[in-house]
């Protein structure tokens, strides 16, 4: 599944893991791949690329 990035995934892998629990247990989750947090990209002057991108646009 794919999570939005606003979703806290420490506390939605445990509403997971306790579902689990909760069915009966003996169930078994494998990640086909988990990677950490990474946050959304900047749209502000931070960025070079947008500020790349927003003056290429902002010409037209």
């Amino acid at each position: 599944m794919r999570i939005a990035i606003t979703v806290d995934v420490v506390a939605f892998e445990k509403q997971i893991r306790d579902w689990c629990e909760e069915a009966g247990g003996g169930i078994e989750i494998n990640f086909f791949q988990k990677e950490p947090f990474i946050g959304p990209t900047k749209l502000d002057d931070s960025n070079p690329y947008w500020l790349a991108v927003k003056t290429a646009i902002d010409e037209l």
